[in-house]
């Protein structure tokens, strides 16, 4: 199973699990996916720590969009999406 999630603040009120899982579930695929509000301090110690143990990938919203952007030094102003492949996270 692929654990995924969305990562922001106080986003409580978000669909993205029903939705995501509504698709995956669709499309045969095997995941998680869950919500974490994260303080702007647990920011980056959060994101290591989720694909340390086995993530696979993260939607990035507001606050974090700009900010995840610059921790992952991408070639963008804003991530949106953060993906595992091997031993890198790649910032969409």
């Amino acid at each position: 199973m692929r654990r995924l999630g969305l990562v922001g603040r106080n986003i409580a009120y978000s669909l993205s699990p029903e939705i995501h899982l509504s698709f995956a579930k669709i499309r045969g695929f095997d995941c998680s996916y869950e919500l974490f509000d994260i303080l702007p301090s647990d920011l980056e110690a959060f994101i290591t720590r989720f694909f340390a143990e086995g993530g696979h990938g993260l939607n990035v919203t507001t606050p974090y969009k700009t900010r995840v952007a610059q921790l992952f030094n991408a070639n963008c102003s804003a991530v949106n999406t953060l993906v595992r492949r091997g031993s890198e996270i790649l910032a969409y």
